[in-house]
């Protein structure tokens, strides 16, 4: 039996525990898993589906909701741990370092529990408490924590940094077998007109830099290059303000904003573009990430433009040969974006690449069975 709690609200759509813990661990290996996530009232409390039973009960993680949901996981816990006494369970915290502290106090942790750890909330940029906060339980907790989950080596270096030195397995953001296209499927689709589409898919807030990226396509534009930009994610405020202030009357058509679709329907719509953009401000939160669009667009057979200070981009894009690697700067996004526009014809070689990458190295499928072994008993 796996208990994952997840910092997330229901229902769980995130890369990661959809795809591994959900799809590949109970729905493909029937492991047994009960998932609580914080609440959202429009769906119900407790229920079953496949091998999963979904607890969508603790408070959402804001003000008073953080203490009373810490509260609330700290009796769920002990009464799951009670029910389930006689059989063998293993528990697995996502990210939270305050559901850590209640994980920690409430089982033994050191026997049955993981902390998957994707993003640093101990070197916040913006909450000063939060970090403080953060860093202070990871040094009393540390030597409880046995086993961790990163998404790259540089996550278990900074969780050692932080007090967390338990055995780490690294599982980058992937995508699942079943949601790559065939060969002959992205053969079938060809470019319109010599206008090459892209598409970047995530969040819109200001720490992503999104404004350089627009500069850099209003650019191109204006010097001639036929280009389209598409982008999804886009809360409505931030819709709003793009339109009015960046792309205005003038470059309706061109680039376009978008709002938030759930993953079936970016598969869908994926499959309308020729590149994807995967373009991270080279901040130290973001320096361990292994961007989920990444092998998303792989899986969908688009080639990608992104940055080399993020180190696993620049890995995979250079084993890959499957897009284009610049640094993250004006002069350098613009020069791989024109770089692809006038190599067209590279684009079906490199959509090939995409794939067969996605297949050997990104999916879930491949890291299922080191996942299972690596938290504890199951």
């Amino acid at each position: 039996m796996l208990i994952s709690i997840l910092d997330i609200k229901y229902p769980p759509k995130e890369s990661f525990v959809e795809g591994l813990l959900i799809r590949t661990l109970s729905n493909e290996m029937n492991v047994k898993q009960i998932i609580i996530t914080a609440r959202d009232d429009s769906y119900k409390k407790v229920h079953r589906k496949r091998q999963c039973i979904y607890l969508n009960i603790l408070p959402q993680r804001k003000s008073i909701g953080r203490i009373s949901g810490m509260v609330h996981l700290y009796f769920i816990l002990r009464l799951i741990k009670k029910k389930y006494k006689q059989r063998t369970i293993s528990l697995l915290v996502r990210n939270d370092p305050f559901y850590l502290l209640i994980s920690v106090i409430s089982i033994n942790f050191g026997r049955d529990g993981t902390f998957l750890s994707s993003f640093p909330h101990e070197y916040s940029p913006v909450f000063v408490l939060k970090r403080f906060l953060a860093r202070t339980i990871f040094l009393y907790v540390g030597k409880y924590i046995k086993r961790t989950i990163t998404v790259s080596k540089i996550g278990e270096v900074r969780l050692a940094r932080s007090g967390i030195r338990g055995k780490c397995l690294s599982v980058p953001m992937c995508v699942n077998r079943s949601d790559i296209v065939s060969l002959d499927y992205r053969d079938g689709i060809k470019s319109e007109n010599n206008i090459l589409k892209f598409i970047y898919i995530g969040t819109h807030i200001n720490t992503r830099d999104l404004g350089l990226i627009f500069q850099v396509f209003i650019e191109a534009i204006n010097n001639g290059l036929n280009l389209v930009l598409h982008t999804y994610g886009a809360s409505e405020d931030e819709k709003k303000w793009i339109d009015e202030n960046i792309i205005k009357n003038t470059y309706s058509g061109k680039i376009c904003v978008h709002g938030t679709l759930n993953r079936k329907e970016l598969f869908k719509v994926m499959g309308q573009y020729d590149v994807g953009i995967s373009l991270i401000p080279p901040l130290y939160i973001y320096m361990e990430s292994t961007p989920t669009k990444l092998a998303e667009y792989f899986s969908q057979g688009l080639p990608v433009i992104a940055n080399s200070e993020i180190p696993f981009q620049k890995k995979v894009i250079s084993e890959s040969h499957a897009g284009k690697i610049v640094k993250y700067d004006k002069t350098e996004i613009y020069s791989g974006i024109k770089w692809l526009y006038d190599n067209m014809d590279q684009l079906p070689t490199m959509k090939t690449n995409a794939i067969k990458y996605v297949h050997e190295k990104l999916i879930y499928e491949n890291y299922a069975d080191s996942a299972l072994k690596h938290m504890n008993r199951l």
